[in-house]
C-alpha cells in the first residue's frame, strides 16, 4: 500500500502545475536562488568539458611531436649507419707510425735540394736536344753514381716512351720531380694516352703512391677532396664569376659531388699499386681513377685528380723518406739548393739567373737576373761582368732592408732585374718588392703564403711577387708598393749610370773615340798601303832587271 501511495504521491507530483504557480514560484526567492544553481552547475560543466577538450588537443600534439621526433632520429640514424658502412667500406685511415712520421714537413720555411742529375731530352729521331725542361719524345738522366741503377731507369724511359709511340705516335716526356733522391716522369702521346714512373734513384725500384705521404694520411679522404675541387671549379667557371677566381672550398656546397666522389675513391682502391701518377714539387696528379661518364666537365679535364701538399705538410713525406747520408750523385754542385719547399726552383739559368736567394735572420731574399736580349750574347763577357755586378750589390741590399725592419718582424724582399740591350748600351730594369709580418709569423705560416704565391700562374719569363695587386690574399703581410729603378751598362759591362741620358751621352763620348782609333787605323793602313805599293814597283824593276840579265847571259852562252 504504501509503495502504490508513493508512486501516486509521484504521479501527482509530475502532473503539469498552473502557469500561474510556475510563475510565482520562480519570482520567489527559493526559485531565482535554485535557478542560479542550475546555471551555475551547466556553466561549470561547460568549462569542464573545455578544459578536457584542450587538454586533450595537446596530448595528441605531444604525442604528435615525439612521433615525429622518433621518426626523424630513426631517419638520422639511418642516414649516419649507411655513412659509417660507407666509410668503414671505402675510406680506412691508418694509425700513426712514430718511425714514419719523421719524414713529415715539419715547417713551411724548410727547404730541399734538387737532384745532381744532368737530364738530357731526345727528339724522335734519337737526337739530343738543348731543353731544360719536357716536350720532346723520351728523357735520359746523367749523373748517379750507380751506373747499374741509371742505366737501367734510363732503359726503361726510352722504352716506355717508344712504346707510346707505336703507330707512328707523336709522344712527349717531362721530368716532373728532380728531388729528395726521386725521380719522377711524365710520359704521354697525341692520342692521351698516359704512362708514369717514379723511381727511387737509391735502389731503382717504384715508389708507390703512400710512399708519397706519412702512413697516417687520409689518402683517401684527400682524393674525394680532389674530386670537390675539380667539380666546384668547373661550376665556378662555368658560372663566369671570374677566369682567375680563387676557390674557397669552405663556401662550397659539395654534397651534389659526393656519389661521384665515392666512385672515384673505389675506382683508386680498385687499381692498389698500379695506379698510375706523378709527383711535383707541388703535389701529385693521379690517373685513369676518373671518366667522362661520371661528370663531363665544361671547363676542364676531369681524366686526372690532383692532391696539393699546400695546407697538407704534416702529412707530406716524399721530400725526405729517400734522402740518404751519403750522396749517391758524381758531382753534388749540380741543380738547385736550398728551395723553399712546396715551390719550383724557376732558375734554369736559360732566360732567367738566381743572383741571391734564401733567409738570414729575418729577412728572407730573392733576386733574379731575366735576360731578354739574344740569346747568344747571354754568354759573353760582358753579361757576366754585369751579373758579377749585380751580385756585389746584393749584401747592400740586404744590409738595407735588416736596418730598415724592426726585429720583432720579418720581411719578404724579392728584387727582378730585366736585362735588354740596345746598339750601344745595356738596360737593367729594377722592379723591388717588399712585404712584412710579426715575426712568430714569419718563422712559418708566411711561408705557406710564399708558396701560394709562386704557385700562381706566371708568365713564361719572370718571377711572382707579393705586390699592391694581390694583397687582399695575403692579410698577414703588410705588402709595399714596388719600386722601380735602372743601371745602365756599356756593352763591355761595365756600369755607366742610372739615366738613359747619362748612358747616351757616355756610350757617344766613346762612339767618338773608337771613331778616332778606326780613323787613325785607316791612315796607318793607307800609308802602308802606299808602301807596299812603293816596294812592288821596286820589286818589279829588279825583277825586270833579272830579266834583262838573264837575256844577256844566254846571248853569251849561244855566242
Amino acid at each position: 500500500m504504501k509503495g502504490i501511495i508513493l508512486m501516486k504521491d509521484n504521479k501527482e507530483e509530475t502532473e503539469e502545475k498552473p502557469k500561474a504557480v510556475v510563475e510565482m514560484e520562480e519570482n520567489s526567492d527559493a526559485g531565482k536562488a535554485k535557478k542560479r544553481i542550475e546555471e551555475k552547475k551547466e556553466q561549470d560543466a561547460k568549462t569542464a568539458n573545455k578544459k578536457f577538450i584542450i587538454k586533450y588537443i595537446i596530448f595528441i600534439c605531444i604525442l604528435l611531436i615525439i612521433t615525429a621526433g622518433a621518426i626523424w632520429l630513426s631517419i638520422k640514424q639511418l642516414n649516419k649507419d649507411e655513412e659509417e658502412l660507407h666509410t668503414q667500406e671505402i675510406i680506412s685511415v691508418d694509425k700513426p707510425e712514430a718511425e714514419d712520421s719523421k719524414y713529415a714537413v715539419n715547417s713551411y720555411n724548410e727547404t730541399y735540394n734538387e737532384n745532381s742529375l744532368k737530364i738530357q731530352y731526345y727528339a724522335g729521331n734519337d737526337q739530343p736536344v738543348e731543353k731544360t725542361h719536357g716536350g720532346e719524345e723520351y728523357a735520359q738522366i746523367e749523373g748517379l753514381l750507380n751506373k747499374d741503377i741509371q742505366n737501367s731507369i734510363n732503359k726503361r724511359l726510352k722504352e716506355t716512351a717508344k712504346k707510346l709511340k707505336e703507330g707512328n705516335r707523336r709522344t712527349f716526356s717531362d721530368v716532373t720531380a728532380n728531388f729528395g733522391n726521386v725521380l719522377s716522369v711524365y710520359i704521354q702521346n697525341e692520342d692521351s694516352k698516359v704512362e708514369t714512373i717514379n723511381i727511387d734513384l737509391t735502389t731503382g725500384n717504384d715508389i708507390p703512391i703512400e710512399d708519397v705521404f706519412v702512413s697516417s694520411a687520409p689518402l683517401n679522404s684527400y682524393i674525394m677532396e680532389g674530386v670537390f675541387e675539380s667539380l666546384a671549379w668547373d661550376k665556378l667557371n662555368s658560372n663566369y664569376e671570374t677566369i682567375f677566381g680563387r676557390l674557397d672550398m669552405n663556401n662550397v656546397d659539395t654534397s651534389e659531388y659526393e656519389d661521384i666522389a665515392l666512385k672515384v675513391v673505389n675506382n683508386y682502391k680498385t687499381k692498389g699499386k698500379n695506379v698510375k701518377y706523378y709527383i711535383t714539387t707541388t703535389g701529385i696528379r693521379i690517373y685513369e681513377i676518373t671518366d667522362k661518364s661520371m661528370y663531363n666537365l665544361e671547363y676542364g679535364d676531369f681524366s686526372n685528380i690532383g692532391i696539393d701538399f699546400l695546407g697538407r705538410r704534416e702529412d707530406v713525406a716524399i721530400y725526405k723518406r729517400y734522402l740518404t747520408t751519403k750522396s749517391i750523385f758524381e758531382n753534388d754542385s749540380i741543380g738547385g739548393k736550398n728551395i723553399i719547399v712546396f715551390t719550383d726552383n724557376i732558375y734554369d739559368d736559360k732566360y732567367m739567373y738566381n743572383l741571391a736567394y734564401g733567409q738570414e735572420d729575418n729577412v728572407f731574399v730573392e733576386e733574379a737576373l731575366i735576360y731578354y736580349a739574344n740569346e747568344l750574347d747571354k754568354d759573353n763577357s760582358s753579361y757576366e761582368a754585369i751579373k758579377n755586378y749585380l751580385k756585389n750589390k746584393i749584401n747592400e741590399d740586404k744590409q738595407r732592408i735588416k736596418s730598415q725592419t724592426d726585429k720583432n718582424m720579418g720581411a719578404f724582399y724579392q728584387k727582378e732585374v730585366q736585362l735588354t740591350k740596345s746598339e750601344n748600351y745595356y738596360c737593367a730594369s729594377i722592379i723591388e718588392y717588399q712585404a712584412t709580418c710579426d715575426i712568430s709569423y714569419f718563422k712559418d705560416e708566411a711561408f705557406k703564403d710564399y708558396a701560394k704565391m709562386q704557385n700562381e700562374s706566371r708568365n713564361e719569363v719572370g718571377m711572382n711577387a707579393f705586390t699592391e695587386y694581390n694583397k687582399d690574399e695575403y692579410p698577414n703581410l703588410i705588402i709595399s708598393n714596388m719600386k722601380t729603378s735602372e743601371m745602365y751598362f756599356d756593352l763591355e759591362g761595365n756600369f755607366i749610370g742610372t739615366t738613359e741620358a747619362e748612358a747616351k751621352e757616355k756610350t757617344k763620348t766613346e762612339k767618338k773615340e773608337v771613331t778616332t782609333e778606326k780613323n787613325t787605323v785607316n791612315e796607318n793602313t793607307t800609308n802602308t798601303t802606299t808602301t807596299n805599293t812603293t816596294i812592288n814597283e821596286n820589286k818589279n824593276e829588279v825583277n825586270n832587271n833579272i830579266v834583262n840579265e838573264t837575256k844577256v847571259e844566254n846571248n853569251v852562252i849561244e855566242n
